[in-house]
């Protein structure tokens, strides 16, 4: 039980981090979609924070699961959807304002390969079905995450690269 304890307190930490940047980094991101996206994983950040300390509270008080199991399976639609809204508006981003996204872009990637992967690592690191099957569901968001920014990523130098007339492929 003090294993999960651990791996659930260190992944509310990275939630909140996740959190702190998303909401620093929407007022600096000049993309108007991509801004909408960075207000909403503020809050999508902040809800996985409460997930993992209601499973945690419960862990720690009353070494009981069961009661949040619902609160998992109805979250995930929201979460799935978060970026559905805005990856289609994405527009023609100018030069001046894609170098300096494009630079908070694959910061934000690299936060959620990290999420993602410390969620699958931390599945290897317990027994309990339960903690295995939340951290496979967080695993599973933070990867959607991670590839919308990969691709958004990509999108932002290939338009860079265009404007410059420089064409790699």
């Amino acid at each position: 039980m003090e294993n999960i304890l651990q791996i659930l307190k260190y992944a509310m930490e990275m939630e909140k981090q996740g959190q702190r940047f998303y909401q620093k980094y929407k007022d600096e991101i000049e993309d108007k979609d991509v801004k909408k996206v960075f207000e909403s994983l503020a809050d999508v950040e902040n809800d996985h924070y409460n997930i993992l300390k209601k499973h945690y509270d419960g862990l720690s008080e009353n070494n009981n699961w069961s009661s949040f199991d619902i609160e998992l399976s109805s979250g995930s639609e929201i979460f799935e959807n978060v970026f559905e809204e805005e990856k289609d508006k994405m527009t023609k981003r100018n030069l001046e304002s894609s170098f300096s996204d494009m630079t908070i872009m694959r910061m934000a990637y690299l936060i959620e390969n990290d999420f993602a992967n410390y969620y699958r690592e931390a599945i290897t690191k317990t027994d309990n079905e339960q903690a295995k099957n939340l951290l496979k569901t967080l695993a599973e968001w933070e990867n959607k995450h991670r590839e919308y920014f990969y691709n958004e990523f990509k999108k932002y130098m290939q338009d860079s690269w265009f404007d410059q007339s420089f064409y790699p492929f």
